[in-house]
Formats: C-alpha cells, sequence, structure tokens
C-alpha cells in the first residue's frame, strides 16, 4: 500500500510524533500566556493596593498634624491671625 510505507526518509510514526510535538508546543505556548495573563493581574493588584495604602496614609499622617495643632490654630484665630 502507498499510503503506509514510508516517502523518502519519513515515515508515519515520525509524522505522528511530529503532530504530537506541535501540539505539545501549542499547549506550552497557551501555559505560558496564562501565566503571563496571571503574573500581570497580581502585579496591577499590588499596584493598587499600594496606591491605595499610601493614599491613605498619607490622609491619615495629615489629619494626625492638624489635630495636633488645631487647639494652637484656635488660640491663633481668636488672636486674630487668619490664614
Amino acid at each position: 500500500m502507498l499510503g503506509q510505507s514510508p516517502l523518502g526518509n519519513i515515515s508515519h510514526s515520525s509524522v505522528k510524533t511530529g503532530i504530537l510535538n506541535s501540539k505539545l508546543l501549542l499547549t506550552e505556548k497557551e501555559l505560558i500566556n496564562q501565566v503571563t495573563e496571571l503574573a500581570i493581574a497580581i502585579g496591577s493588584f499590588f499596584i493598587i493596593i499600594v496606591i491605595l495604602t499610601t493614599s491613605l496614609l498619607i490622609m491619615l499622617i495629615g489629619d494626625i498634624y492638624i489635630a495636633s495643632f488645631q487647639r494652637f490654630m484656635i488660640l491663633m484665630k481668636s488672636f486674630g491671625y487668619s490664614n
């Protein structure tokens, strides 16, 4: 039979392994893409958390600073000073 005989140096088994290797490379590429997307999502989440934490910390420090001098500002305003 012509379809089952080797053609030159290419046999049926080498074509089959070539197809399996091609499918394996496609699977590896999909896995790398999924890992990349996951790393980007985790990095974005981490950056957002850092930005939120930093802004809340800045507001907290500002409130503490204002609260510590609030009585002094009220006293100065009573003496006639203004911003």
